[in-house]
């Protein structure tokens, strides 16, 4: 996804993609709600550039060759702090990961798996 794009998923499976599950980037939107993202190339979930994603609950994100979801440059994630995201063993540690520089998270710290993401 690039260039102002919008994605609501709602219970799909994602899987066995030679790069990332999902990759969005320049001002893009995730909304993803009961997915399962696993066994991808790259990340689960790929966000750079100004991209935001929302979990809205119950996404397993598991068994990608990268991180869960991988948080870049002005990139922004929200996850859903109720303890229903499964977001762990992924190849790449952390599972959810914040990468310099500006990189910003809420919730990480609740999804089940590991993460490097600092949040106020």
């Amino acid at each position: 996804m690039v260039a102002d794009s919008y994605l609501l998923d709602s219970g799909d499976t994602i899987q066995h993609n030679n790069l990332a599950g999902i990759r969005a980037q320049e001002n893009s939107v995730v909304r993803a709600d009961t997915l399962t993202i696993s066994g991808n190339g790259t990340d689960g979930v790929h966000l750079e550039s100004g991209a935001a994603a929302s979990f809205l609950g119950a996404d397993v994100i598991t068994g990608n060759a990268g991180n869960g979801v991988a948080v870049h440059d002005l990139a922004f994630a929200s996850f859903f702090t109720d303890g229903s995201e499964n977001i762990s063993g992924n190849l790449t540690q952390p599972d959810v990961a914040c990468y310099p520089q500006f990189s910003a998270t809420r919730g990480a710290g609740a999804v089940g798996g590991t993460t490097n993401c600092v949040e106020p």
